[in-house]
């Protein structure tokens, strides 16, 4: 990815991309609720006879924070003034991609800290490049069009038409769905809650040859599982661990990844006898995909 230039004519004057907008709303409530503490502490005791003398020392302190709060990541993710240059150089930020006429890159965004063997997928590349970007959706949630992304007032106002539309068709498709699942359930069982009523094939998902997402998904419910039982949070790592080196083996590495993933999920049977038929398909499936 190649950046426009930093001295190009309008780079510090020219009217904010959406994205800068956006980082302009949230520094602005940044700074409005510093500045209210502020205002409403120490620095507001006697001491502060001389008028000119508070409001120099409130820009001081509005100052700093604005300072600090753009050199901060920004939602987990990468800085506020790294957001705005890209956005004022018209460049998009791809997570780990050098841009060519910059030094920095954004950040990996996605953290693993919700124990989900997908997510450690998606943080190992699986899904190849993510690109993060800033829409601006909760400047909307204050329902009041000065803020708005919206030129006009009557596009504001249709939007607002869509969006109640479309939540009270999702609330009629949620509504039906849940009383589908209730009847299935006193027919058939709670079984049919679980991902794997969904599996209707062993085909591997598509990009996915090796089968290790599927598994994945299956995986992923056994974690939860374990998490409600309030399983050790050192056997849902060394699930995830064994797990993770299956996947990742080579040829030579493979045999002993496999066996040792297989021995995690037979403790699982012994520790866990909700598990038993759950991590018992699962081996199975090691030993499917071995053969293939």
């Amino acid at each position: 990815m190649v950046a426009a230039s930093d001295d190009v004519a309008g780079y510090e004057t020219a009217p904010m991309g959406s994205e800068e907008m956006v980082v302009y709303f949230d520094l602005c409530r940044e700074l409005i609720e510093a500045g209210w503490s502020w205002c409403s502490g120490e620095q507001t005791q006697p001491a502060w006879k001389q008028e000119p003398e508070f409001q120099s020392a409130l820009v001081d302190f509005l100052r700093e924070t604005k300072d600090e709060w753009m050199r901060e990541p920004f939602e987990g993710g990468s800085p506020p003034s790294f957001i705005v240059e890209c956005s004022r150089r018209r460049v998009p930020r791809g997570a780990g991609v050098p841009i060519v006429g910059m030094t920095q890159q954004q950040s990996e965004q996605h953290v693993v800290d919700c124990d989900c063997p997908i997510c450690e997928m998606m943080a190992d590349g699986m899904f190849g490049v993510g690109f993060t970007g800033l829409d601006g959706h909760h400047l909307d949630l204050d329902n009041e069009f000065a803020f708005s992304m919206y030129e006009t007032r009557e596009e504001w106002q249709s939007m607002l038409q869509e969006y109640d539309d479309f939540s009270a068709s999702m609330e009629r498709k949620r509504s039906i769905a849940q009383a589908a699942e209730e009847a299935q359930a006193e027919t058939q069982g709670d079984e049919f809650g679980s991902v794997w009523s969904g599996v209707g094939s062993d085909e591997p998902i598509p990009g996915d040859s090796s089968g290790h997402l599927g598994f994945a998904f299956l995986l992923a419910e056994v974690v939860s599982i374990l998490k409600n039982n309030d399983a050790p949070k050192s056997t849902i790592r060394e699930l995830n661990e064994s797990f993770t080196a299956y996947r990742t083996s080579d040829s030579s590495e493979l045999l002993e990844a496999a066996r040792r993933l297989k021995n995690v999920l037979q403790a699982l049977n012994d520790q866990h006898p909700e598990l038993i038929s759950k991590a018992a398909d699962l081996q199975s499936r090691i030993d499917e995909q071995l053969r293939k």
